[in-house]
């Protein structure tokens, strides 16, 4: 009995060497949140301040600088009591894998896009592993 596939079956089911960027959105997604999980309730945004051009991750906030609403920059995001942080999606991931985020504006149509993971979860568990292979110290 042969374990090659036919002419019929490998059309359905792709090529077995198909490049990584030929597939699907959804499967990119998917593979993205497999392997960097961690909060799903909220997940940190890169910003780059415009006065100093320092570069940091902060939730991701609906309120983020919302005038009467958001403190920033004399409230952290941490005692804000207007927190509405949002939740990671297939949008988010998506955003950050494509590099940019269509803006809710007409002023702002595109803006750089990149997220990070909060490894840590509520109950203090972790699915990340580090481990430091070279030999400096």
């Amino acid at each position: 009995m042969s374990c090659q596939r036919t002419p019929e079956a490998r059309s359905q089911r792709g090529s077995p060497r198909q490049k990584k960027t030929e597939s699907p959105k959804a499967h990119k997604i998917a593979l993205f949140r497999r392997l960097f999980k961690g909060r799903l309730d909220v997940f940190p945004r890169r910003f780059q301040s415009a006065v100093s051009g320092k570069v940091g991750y902060a939730p991701a906030c609906r309120h983020d600088f919302v005038k009467g609403i958001c403190g920033k920059p004399k409230i952290k995001c941490g005692q804000c009591t207007n927190q509405a942080f949002i939740p990671v999606d297939d949008a988010a991931v998506l955003a950050h894998l494509t590099g940019t985020e269509t803006g809710k504006t007409k002023k702002t149509k595109e803006q750089d896009f990149t997220i990070g993971v909060y490894p840590l979860l509520p109950d203090e568990t972790c699915w990340f592993v580090a481990a430091d292979f070279d030999k400096a110290d």
